[in-house]
């Protein structure tokens, strides 16, 4: 298919339908080095900085564009406003944290299930120790903190697959040592939104999700 010039174009929701290459969107989804990862013994999210940044929003735009720097320009134009554009951003999140996006821009890809997870709480004290930030955040939150997680299954008819996408605040990032400390960073007051599993079965994604919901809870302390 020919691509809309997107300099010329409106950049909305019918023109990354209309631009969006299926078979490279799959591919992206499908990369387990591009997904959020899970930290089984502490129980919680984290990515990798080096990866952090391609998220689904990215894998979206990255299928969409043919290649890096047209991807760049449509995050460009989705987030700011200027003369003869919009921004649309709030809506493109919304709707992608809602698990509404994708079945918009394809009718290979459909919303299975959503669940929701949130709880007030703190983060284990080792977590904030390992961040470097129990001193900062421990009086914060005596008060309690809204967490939340919320995962997204996505059917795909083309490779026959479920995609679970989360949602969540409840993630750390591993700095690499880029224009960072290496270590862990608290990812306060930040969310994410990325593909964390693939799987060939909706009964077992629904029992994945279950079973790590019941783990989550061992991320909290009671106050």
């Amino acid at each position: 298919m020919k691509r809309k010039d997107p300099y010329k174009s409106k950049i909305n929701l019918k023109y990354l339908k209309d631009s969006l290459d299926l078979k490279k969107f799959i591919k992206l989804i499908s990369s387990k080095k591009l997904r959020i990862k899970w930290n089984n013994k502490d129980k919680y999210y984290f990515t990798d900085s080096k990866s952090s940044w391609k998220d689904l929003k990215y894998k979206i735009l990255k299928a969409c564009a043919d290649h890096n720097v047209i991807s760049e320009y449509l995050n460009y134009r989705i987030d700011n406003s200027y003369p003869g554009n919009k921004a649309w951003n709030v809506s493109f999140e919304t709707k992608l944290q809602k698990g509404l996006l994708l079945p918009k821009l394809s009718k290979n890809l459909k919303l299975d299930y959503v669940k929701n997870f949130k709880i007030y709480g703190r983060y284990k004290k080792k977590i904030l120790i390992k961040c470097k930030e129990l001193d900062h955040y421990d009086g914060h939150l005596k008060e309690g903190e809204d967490f939340f997680c919320k995962h997204i299954l996505i059917s795909s008819k083309i490779d026959k697959s479920y995609y679970l996408v989360v949602f969540t605040n409840m993630y750390l990032e591993l700095s690499e040592g880029n224009n960072m400390k290496k270590g862990w960073n608290l990812q306060n007051y930040s969310s994410t939104c990325d593909v964390h599993h693939k799987f060939d079965n909706k009964e077992k994604a629904v029992k994945f999700i279950n079973d790590r919901e019941k783990e989550l809870k061992t991320i909290f302390e009671e106050i």
